[in-house]
Formats: structure tokens, sequence, C-alpha cells
């Protein structure tokens, strides 16, 4: 391996430990929400948006229709929030954090909070705004690659 291979190894190996840790942490603060990941998602969205369409939040959490369908039917049974049908174009739902839903935004809001401000009281102080900066550039950038198919050989052919 020369240089470059092993500093992308390195960046490579790094991320997906980090993914772990934070998928495994992202899981239990919303478990003990009482939500589950995708739901979690969907509310912190609804809570930055009201009268949110339907399709929209599919967009904006990259979910297809089936899979959110079902969130936003196990959010509305826990009364978490509303759907109204859309008067502009009635096929087409418009979703709401009822009060209930506020609060346990507010609760994930919280855990989260607590969990990331000891995350980054284990950073240098001279690093931490470094780190912000590059989770931000990081994040950036992979909204902007393309996503590349890992494996040329599709499974049976």
């Amino acid at each position: 391996m020369n240089k470059s291979t092993t500093g992308l190894y390195t960046f490579r190996h790094k991320l997906r430990i980090l993914e772990r840790a934070i998928t495994k942490n992202l899981s239990e603060e919303t478990s003990c929400c009482g939500v589950t990941l995708s739901q979690c998602h969907t509310l912190l969205e609804l809570s930055e948006n009201t009268n949110f369409p339907a399709v929209k939040l599919a967009e904006v959490l990259e979910l297809d229709k089936s899979t959110l369908s079902r969130t936003i039917e196990s959010l509305h049974k826990k009364k978490l929030i509303t759907r109204t049908e859309d008067e502009s174009d009635r096929r087409f739902y418009l979703l709401n954090l009822t009060d209930e839903g506020k609060k346990s935004v507010s609760m994930i809001n919280t855990s989260c909070d607590t969990f990331y401000t000891r995350l980054l009281e284990n950073v240098p102080d001279d690093k931490r705004e470094s780190v912000i900066e590059s989770v931000i550039i990081l994040a950036e950038a992979f909204k902007k690659t393309e996503q590349i198919q890992c494996c040329t050989n599709k499974k049976g052919e």
C-alpha cells in the first residue's frame, strides 16, 4: 500500500467505526424516547416544518413511499402526528406534530444535546471548531457525491 491508499484505507476504516457508533447511539437515544430511528427522523423534520406534505417528507428523508407510509401510520397511531388532506390536492396529506409529538421531539433533542455535549467535551478544546467544520464539510460532500455501485456483479447474474 502506498501512502495515498493507506490514507484512504484509514479514512474508510474510521468512517465505518464512526457510522457504527452514530447508528448505535441514535438507536439507543431514540428507543428510550419510545420511537424508532426512522420515526425519530420524521418527528425531527416535522418539528421544523408545519403542514409538511408527505410527498416532500419522503424526498427529504430519502425514503420510499411504503416505508414512509408505515412510519407515518405508526406515528399517527401513537398520536404523535396529525394527517390532514391537502385542500389544494386531496391526493396528498399534510403532516403536523401533535402536542404529544412536540413533547417527544423535546425529549429527543434534550437527550441528543446531552450526548453530543459530552462527545464534544472529549475533543480537545483547540480542535472543537475544526471538528464541527469538518463534519459540516463532510456532510455536504456526501450530498454532492453520486452513489456508485459497490460491486459490478449483481446477485443472480
